[in-house]
């Protein structure tokens, strides 16, 4: 009889052995637990859909029905901060007042401070639309609330 066909009774161990190892493979794995198989070029198309549908699933979750988004950047601070960002490399400044780098940085910072009031302007925005949204006598209207950018509570100790 062929080797590759006689089926010899296989011990309990080595049947141990065997299914720890079949578990093991990546090949058995669930594909979704798979990252390397996941990560596929060919797969693109539905991490898109999963990145667009997880959103709007946790929305409905919470029953909202529309959000609105302001886009800005992370390198705008609050006019407070941006204050207290160029305050404090112009101290250092004076200490270091031949630091070219120093004064690469302080030209940005006063740069990112023109342009904070951008970032007040959002927050002004969204207190607004807040305020309208919760006075609205439309019954499509529901509760709003102005939360202050993640980026910026958790900067603050997650207080909002």
């Amino acid at each position: 009889m062929d080797k590759a066909y006689d089926c010899k009774p296989v011990s309990e161990n080595r049947k141990r052995q065997l299914l720890k190892a079949i578990n093991k493979a990546r090949t058995y794995s669930k594909a979704y637990q798979d990252l390397q198989f996941m990560s596929r070029e060919e797969l693109r198309p539905l991490r898109l859909q999963l990145e667009l549908l997880k959103p709007e699933i946790i929305l409905r979750e919470h029953e909202i029905d529309s959000t609105i988004v302001v886009f800005g950047s992370a390198r705008i601070h609050s006019p407070e901060q941006a204050k207290k960002s160029v305050a404090g490399l112009e101290s250092q400044l004076k200490r270091r007042p031949h630091d070219k780098a120093l004064q690469d940085r302080l030209l940005v910072q006063r740069r990112l401070q023109a342009r904070s009031r951008y970032y007040a302007e959002a927050c002004r925005f969204a207190k607004l639309v807040t305020a309208e949204n919760n006075t609205s006598s439309s019954p499509e209207a529901g509760r709003a609330s102005w939360k202050r950018p993640i980026r910026e509570r958790s900067r603050r100790g997650g207080k909002a």
